[in-house]
């Protein structure tokens, strides 16, 4: 009895003591917060059963009102999960109501109680949910708008966001600030009804085109008693009027010429007003350093403008004395306007003659008939020491009959060489060949691209119908986008200008080059060469005669520049078989449209959150129409590889391609350029390669990528190394151009990889070939 009683005991110690080690199941939620947009129709809560996983168990669940109230933000629901042998996971569903009051951020809670089988509780079992509002209230879409005199309206819009499908309305008026109404424009009042489904409403405002010298003037428009919402933060929009009648003046302050020129024109406008009488201006030129006799030929005399004639002009013989001196300059006045016209401020034009010292023409050196047809031919000319820094282009066409001529090399000739520039064509094997080449000098600030294709631009006007008010115009929703190709050959063309002659010769203190230069980059010290400089690109030249279709990288400019910002490594990608596109994003400084209008900004607008969307927004929209392109346009139907889309972004543009990269699977890899991103940037998966200046640490990109991802520094450099004005920047040229040499093929190298399939592996570390590269980091 004894033994039956000890072992009775020991078994009954075993069981309990199994039962003690086997641990009861644990059921709670699976994150201690919860979020879901007040869209999304309704929260999907995860409940997780851990531990003891083989016992069926159950919990009990319910909702309870926070800030957010059943029945208005959500709906209450309760019950039972039940876990049956090996369930991990429950879901309980609880559904979103969409309202239409604008409010912010509500919550309320989901709680778990009364476990059993054997279950307990974790410490997840109170689950706040929060409802992110998605009810945007009514407002003015823009906080300003500009017209100028003659424009006749300006478009006001009035925007509703998703504050609910029922009608609703708003009252509206205008108010003068310095613009009178009746003087400057009407006044405009009334009530605005938005339908069921109406997001947007226009109000047309009527602008007086006086004949008045004035001041910029401004009005207001502002939203009142909204009934059905609520109004939103931006409830007024002030109205700037620009001036359009400046009184009698030069169109620009400062010229600059070469000596060589023969001839200023010199333009002399009125206000836009076509109804101004006949008047006539006297004008005349003055000696600065320039003496009239040895530099320039005295010039005076009268203008007479008819009845709305906008402008007039007259020339200034220019003398080129052959002398190796400093550049002079002379001036000419307006004086003594007449019928009742009156003078701007800017009636003193100041004229630079730049010294063309030895500026000689291009043309043939000597032709050489070699061993087995081949024909060396060695070139003249020479130029000016402004322009020796730079690189002077040759291209060369070839005929057999003097009829046909054909393109045979574009020749790049280093300004500060002291050997002749000499070419041997190896297909000199027919009895007749002539060369030609153009006697005009065409400079360029940087070297040859390095691509086996020619290559071409087009600039295109392209419009997005869902924005408006870009560039100063209430209406407008159109920007102009440039295109590099690779391009075949063609005679008879020449290359592109590296600015526009509007956007080059303005230098007035709104120009961009003002803008640039309250940067710090000197840009003034250059202004004189700017209307000379040159691209390696053709305008309008056909698309490469080749097979297949070529890859597509967009290009985001910095902050307030323009879309030529960086063509020199555009049109290196596009020598290496690459389409590269460039915007014109809404606060471009300055914008020229294929048609050759011309958008200056007086100030420089606020980078906010809703402009960095305006950017991307723009590239989504370039893709879009690429795609249309892609089946319709007559030069790029079926040549655009657009599943091989990259994007490259300078400064702010960094940002842009990020977010892109972020919100659109067409792009596949990004390059930065100087750039990061500001904020948190989190899961960051798009290939992405960043360059930065010496002591720019920001790898906030780098950092937010697990994989595909290369930052390094290049030493000696600035931030307009990484831009197309590397010429304004604090180091020098050959330091600059030797830093754009490493980004040109580590860009290269990495489009390859990602948008080709070719690999060299350069961009996965450092090279001997570009010591420059410093703090290589790769994931």
């Amino acid at each position: 009895m004894k033994l039956q009683a000890t072992l009775r005991f020991a078994f009954f110690f075993a069981v309990n003591l199994a039962t003690s080690l086997h641990a009861a199941s644990v059921i709670q939620f699976a994150a201690a917060n919860f979020t879901v947009a007040e869209n999304a129709e309704q929260a999907t809560i995860t409940v997780q059963r851990t531990q003891d996983l083989d016992t069926p168990v159950s919990v009990d669940f319910a909702t309870a009102d926070g800030t957010a109230t059943n029945g208005l933000k959500y709906t209450a629901v309760s019950g039972t999960l039940a876990f049956g042998a090996s369930e991990t996971n429950k879901s309980i569903a609880v559904p979103i109501l969409n309202e239409g009051f604008v409010e912010g951020t509500k919550n309320f809670r989901v709680i778990l109680s009364n476990p059993n089988g054997g279950a307990v509780l974790g410490t997840r079992t109170n689950l706040l949910v929060a409802i992110t509002d998605n009810d945007s209230p009514l407002q003015v879409e823009f906080a300003s708008y500009e017209a100028r005199e003659d424009e006749a309206t300006v478009v006001i819009g009035v925007v509703r966001g998703d504050d609910g499908d029922f009608p609703v309305s708003v009252e509206y008026a205008t108010a003068n600030v310095t613009a009178m109404a009746g003087r400057d424009y009407i006044e405009t009042i009334g009530r605005l009804t938005f339908a069921s489904g109406e997001k947007l409403k226009l109000v047309s405002i009527p602008i007086l085109n006086d004949a008045l010298k004035e001041p910029n003037e401004t009005f207001r428009f502002t939203l009142t008693n909204a009934t059905g919402t609520i109004l939103g933060t931006q409830k007024s929009a002030t109205i700037t009027l620009k001036d359009n009648d400046p009184g009698v003046e030069f169109v620009t302050a400062k010229y600059y010429i070469d000596e060589d020129e023969g001839a200023l024109r010199v333009t002399v406008r009125r206000g836009n007003d076509l109804a101004l009488e006949p008047f006539t201006v006297d004008y005349a030129t003055v000696n600065g350093t320039a003496v009239a006799g040895q530099d320039y030929v005295r010039t005076h005399g009268t203008l007479a403008f008819a009845a709305g004639e906008l402008s007039r002009s007259f020339e200034v013989p220019i003398i080129n004395d052959g002398i190796l001196e400093a550049d002079e300059n002379f001036r000419v006045v307006l004086s003594n306007p007449s019928g009742g016209a009156s003078l701007s401020a800017a009636t003193n034009l100041t004229v630079t003659l730049c010294d063309a010292t030895g500026m000689t023409p291009h043309g043939f050196a000597a032709i050489h008939r070699e061993a087995q047809g081949v024909v060396k031919l060695t070139f003249s000319g020479e130029v000016s020491k402004r322009f020796q820094p730079f690189f002077d282009l040759y291209p060369v066409e070839v005929s057999t009959n003097l009829v046909d001529w054909q393109a045979l090399a574009l020749l790049q000739r280093t300004n500060s060489a002291t050997n002749d520039l000499t070419f041997v064509d190896p297909a000199a094997g027919t009895p007749m060949r002539f060369y030609r080449v153009p006697t005009n000098h065409f400079t360029a600030a940087y070297p040859k691209p390095t691509g086996p294709y020619p290559v071409g631009r087009i600039d295109r006007l392209i419009t997005d119908p869902t924005r408006r008010n870009r560039y100063g115009i209430s209406t407008n929703g159109s920007f102009a986008i440039s295109v590099w190709y690779p391009a075949a050959p063609t005679a008879g063309q020449r290359s592109a200008r590296w600015f526009e002659e509007v956007v080059a010769r303005d230098t007035s203190s709104s120009s961009y080059w003002a803008f640039v230069d309250s940067y710090g980059y000197s840009s003034t010290k250059w202004l004189d060469r700017l209307p000379y400089l040159w691209t390696y690109a053709f305008n309008d030249a056909p698309l490469a005669e080749v097979s297949g279709a070529f890859p597509v990288v967009l290009f985001s400019p910095g902050w307030t520049t323009d879309r030529r910002q960086n063509n020199e490594k555009l049109e290196g990608l596009a020598s290496h078989g690459y389409v590269a596109v460039a915007v014109d994003h809404p606060e471009a400084y300055a914008t020229v449209w294929p048609d050759g209008s011309y958008y200056s900004r007086s100030s420089n607008p606020a980078d906010t959150e809703d402009a960095e969307k305006d950017r991307v927004r723009d590239l989504v929209v370039v893709l879009d129409e690429l795609t249309n392109w892609n089946q319709t346009d007559a030069r790029f139907a079926g040549r655009l590889a657009l599943d091989k889309v990259g994007a490259m972004g300078h400064s702010a543009g960094g940002e842009t391609i990020v977010k892109l990269g972020q919100q659109d699977a067409r792009c596949k890899a990004v390059i930065l350029l100087d750039s990061g991103v500001e904020g948190t940037l989190q899961g960051f998966s798009t290939p992405s390669l960043t360059m930065h200046m010496t002591g720019d640490g920001d790898n906030s990109v780098f950092a937010a990528s697990k994989t595909n991802a290369v930052w390094f520094q290049i030493s000696n450099t600035d931030h307009v190394t990484f831009s197309n004005y590397l010429i304004f920047g604090g180091y020098p040229l050959a330091t600059n151009r030797d830093a754009v040499r490493t980004i040109h093929a580590y860009t290269l190298s990495f489009f390859n990889k990602w948008l080709k399939g070719r690999d060299d592996r350069l961009h996965e570390g450092p090279s001997p070939d570009f010591p420059r590269v410093i703090n290589f980091r790769k994931k």
